[in-house]
């Protein structure tokens, strides 16, 4: 089978039409918010839970859970409740480690080991 050589442009609806995501799972802005805990607010809670009907992306950058308990102690529940992706890393805090393994969850496991 030979190549025609044409490049067919596809109108990107029918590109996402085709599956099964739909037009939503396209975002048109990110916004990057680092150390988040240190100016985060109501307000700002707010926008960030109407963003993603906008089509608008935000990643909070934070050193700690402890860091949005500063501002309120409701905030740690907020950011949970409306952060849907985790990147996590090490953490010296068990009480943070016991938050995020309740929020992400846990999981049975079976180990088989052959011997040969």
């Amino acid at each position: 089978m030979q190549a025609s050589g044409k490049v067919r442009r596809v109108p990107i609806e029918r590109q996402y039409r085709s599956m099964k995501v739909g037009l939503w799972a396209i975002i048109i802005a990110v916004g990057f918010f680092d150390e988040f805990g240190s100016y985060a607010n109501d307000k700002i809670m707010d926008v960030l839970a109407k963003a993603w009907s906008a089509k608008f992306g935000a990643v909070l950058g934070a050193q700690s859970i402890s860091d949005f308990e500063v501002v309120d102690p409701n905030m740690v529940k907020r950011v949970f409740d409306n952060v849907n992706v985790y990147l996590l890393g090490r953490t010296n805090s068990a009480e943070n480690a016991e938050i995020i393994t309740k929020s992400i969850g846990t999981y049975e496991d079976i180990d088989r080991t052959i011997m040969t």
